[in-house]
């Protein structure tokens, strides 16, 4: 299932199937629902960001919750976005570093535990160009 998930945000966000960019956020929440997964308002976060600058958020996560963790930008300028998630410490946990404009992470904690999640605009077409780039988290 999460093979499916992150095949079909991929598919849809990536190749520029929706034309009007705002629009992304709105059709990766989507797919998230339907996969079961639920995005709070207060589990969206966004910035305007140049290549290798990041967004971050400091998040609480629940033990016994599985959570879904992506990064988009609204623009087709980037090319490639990261996700990170790490410790309060510095010390990474998780990533999704690979080389495409979608970062989806899969995480199910054992303990309630407060983390960093960056997500970073690693590569783009004009590297001076502040792109909005978001993170979602959902849970279910």
């Amino acid at each position: 299932m999460k093979k499916l998930i992150t095949l079909c945000l991929f598919i849809l966000l990536s190749f520029g199937v929706f034309a009007q960019y705002p629009q992304v956020y709105y059709n990766a929440v989507q797919i998230m629902n339907d996969a079961g997964y639920t995005v709070a308002n207060s589990n969206s976060f966004y910035g305007n960001i140049q290549q290798s600058e990041f967004i971050y958020a400091n998040k609480t996560f629940y033990s016994g919750t599985d959570y879904i963790i992506v990064g988009i930008s609204e623009d087709l300028d980037v090319k490639d976005v990261d996700i990170h998630l790490y410790y309060l410490n510095g010390v990474l946990l998780g990533k999704d570093d690979d080389s495409d404009d979608v970062a989806v992470l899969y995480f199910s904690p054992t303990y309630d535990i407060t983390l960093q999640v960056q997500c970073k605009n690693y590569r783009s077409t004009d590297p001076y160009y502040k792109s909005k780039c978001w993170i979602l988290i959902g849970y279910k």
